[in-house]
């Protein structure tokens, strides 16, 4: 069977089961049955696969339509192995697990709150592309409708390159040529970028396996849906490499995003900005970061982003992030700017109570009405 028919078999009979699990019990955020039934698959799927031709679970299911859907699941599942279960789980975990051990906590104090990662998890968690050269596993998936991230284990597979690398080039680290991301409809984000993490930086990492974050955002057109991520050109990162090419290859992932709404206001807000007049015309918020559209003097110059990195959020408790407490990226050009501040901890927005940007202060209260 051609390998894009068969995966997209699988995605589809296992999202149709998902989606029949959502309808019957909506307000339960993981499936239970979809789990403990995979389990099942991928102990013995054979055995599973006997058991459900044979009818002897239809009893338990009550109804045809759903004991074909378990035969189709658990045939495909067989095929598979392991990576089947990984279209039903959804994300979050690591994400958080990793902001509570970031050294940021003890500054965002009781205004962050990283819990809520877990109904911010996507899609496609636990999934695996994999030839002979690398494997990729996601690890985790989350999106806040203006700001996702992806978490990816990347693991070198060809002897050949890893003795290579040992005897060419004295290093045991990639990294790749060309990233690009982009949505159902071939369009990307406004804004992305891609963190390595080595083997030694975090302790899942073992000898040539590699983490990836990617993060991106989106100004104005929410976040949400299949994301594909394509990486082209493995290259060797050392002193001696130069960016030696390994691997003229490409490898393509898939993360499902929730469908998940930021705050967003449109304001006509005037401001000063390097020394001229300008306009905030929209405001977003949400837990991983604040968005921000600017109309500027055409001629607005540097000064501009140092205005932009000096927002500052201050708290209800009285306390207040600042350019301390957040990474900023400005993109756009010709009279307009989108400002992106990335929290460094998922922020507890019922505890924000304004936000002072360009000299101005919005209180959030009169925004929400």
């Amino acid at each position: 069977m051609d390998e894009r028919v068969f995966d997209a078999l699988l995605k589809n009979a296992l999202e149709e089961a998902a989606r029949q699990d959502a309808e019957e019990a909506p307000r339960v955020e993981e499936s239970w049955r979809q789990r403990r039934r995979m389990r099942e698959m991928l102990a013995d799927p054979e055995g599973y696969r006997r058991r459900l031709e044979s009818g002897d679970d239809r009893r338990r299911s009550g109804r045809r339509g759903r004991f074909s859907r378990y035969v189709a699941v658990a045939v495909i599942a067989a095929l598979l192995g392991g990576t089947a279960a990984a279209y039903t789980l959804r994300g979050g975990a690591f994400f958080r697990d990793m902001f509570e051990r970031s050294g940021w906590a003890e500054l965002y104090g009781d205004a962050a709150d990283t819990e809520q990662l877990l109904q911010m998890g996507g899609g496609n968690v636990g999934a695996v592309v994999e030839d002979e050269v690398l494997r990729f596993e996601i690890l985790d998936v989350v999106s806040d409708g203006q700001f996702a991230m992806v978490s990816v284990r990347c693991t070198l597979l060809d002897e050949g390159l890893k003795e290579e690398l040992e005897t060419s080039y004295e290093t045991d680290l990639i990294r790749f040529q060309d990233v690009s991301i982009t949505d159902e409809n071939g369009n990307g984000p406004t804004a992305y970028g891609v963190r390595f993490d080595f083997p030694g930086k975090r302790e899942d990492l073992g000898p040539y396996q590699y983490g990836l974050i990617f993060s991106f955002s989106n100004s104005g057109t929410p976040l949400s849906g299949r994301y594909t991520i394509v990486l082209k050109g493995l290259a060797a990162n050392g002193e001696k490499s130069d960016g030696a090419l390994l691997s003229t290859d490409a490898w393509t992932l898939e993360a499902m995003l929730p469908v998940t709404d930021a705050e967003a206001y449109e304001l006509d807000l005037p401001c000063t900005i390097d020394g001229q007049p300008g306009v905030l015309e929209r405001l977003s918020l949400s837990p991983l970061a604040l968005g921000m559209e600017f109309r500027l003097p055409e001629d607005a110059g540097g000064e501009a982003y140092r205005i932009f990195s000096e927002t500052v959020i201050h708290l209800r408790s009285g306390g207040a992030i600042d350019h301390g407490g957040y990474s900023c990226g400005v993109s756009g050009g010709g009279g307009s700017a989108r400002v992106m501040l990335e929290f460094q901890m998922p922020l507890d927005l019922d505890q924000v109570e304004s936000i002072q940007v360009c000299g101005e202060e919005i209180l959030l209260d009169d925004l929400r009405g």
